[in-house]
């Protein structure tokens, strides 16, 4: 049976617009991988082993191998749509799929940063607040990720968008999509573009330790709010 584009199954219809954006850019791969044997966690191993390349190459300093390092990268957020559609169309979704996904995030994500970091530094001759400040954005960003709450981390729930209702929740939202790097668009990587990298690693350091001590705030209070006993 041939195989159309569209019947490669898209996210749920209340997904933001650049998750459908995304998914719809992944097809034309997800349509090639599913005419191969290739499993979707084989398709999340090779995104992570695609992204790796793309930290590896941001650690000399140069700005055309940053330029090919951002490249990867972008390559790695499209894979990363294509496992769940390659999942999806041959019926292989799976906890430990989520899991697998998962954690190639938090292991790529951090490394990014780090590796950003560590480029800059020898680019600007060993400026170390650049490396401190991509190791330190790493961190933030890992804790916040790792602090999400479970029913924030299963896949198709886009709730963070529909359910706030503060004004603050709302911005708070918004600038953290424009600061996340599994999409492109994201502030460090006009910055890789436009060669002002170090600095804006000090943005980020900045912002994802406001945030992480805010969200920590907020979902403790949530919690508490609730009052609900464990089981």
């Amino acid at each position: 049976m041939k195989i159309r584009l569209d019947d490669i199954p898209l996210y749920s219809k209340d997904a933001p617009l650049k998750e459908i954006l995304m998914a719809k850019t992944a097809r034309p791969l997800t349509w090639l991988l599913i005419h191969t044997p290739i499993s979707a966690n084989q398709v999340t191993m090779l995104s992570m082993f695609v992204a790796l390349i793309g930290c590896c190459l941001m650690i000399p300093g140069n700005y055309w191998l940053s330029l090919l390092g951002l490249a990867f990268f972008c390559l790695f957020m499209l894979l990363d749509h294509c496992d769940g559609q390659v999942s999806r169309y041959k019926h292989q979704s799976s906890k430990a799929g989520l899991y697998l996904d998962s954690r190639v995030h938090h292991i790529v994500e951090p490394l990014f940063f780090i590796c950003c970091g560590i480029g800059v530094g020898i680019m600007t001759k060993d400026n170390i607040w650049y490396f401190v400040a991509g190791i330190a954005a790493s961190t933030f960003y890992l804790m916040r990720q790792l602090m999400k709450l479970p029913e924030e981390t299963t896949p198709g729930n886009f709730r963070a968008l529909n359910k706030e209702r503060s004004l603050y929740g709302k911005a708070n939202y918004f600038l953290f999509q424009f600061l996340r790097i599994n999409y492109p668009f994201s502030l460090l990587f006009f910055a890789i573009i436009f060669d002002v990298i170090g600095p804006v690693l000090i943005i980020y350091a900045l912002v994802f330790m406001a945030n992480l001590i805010m969200s920590f705030y907020n979902t403790y209070a949530e919690l508490k709010r609730k009052n609900e006993p464990l089981d």
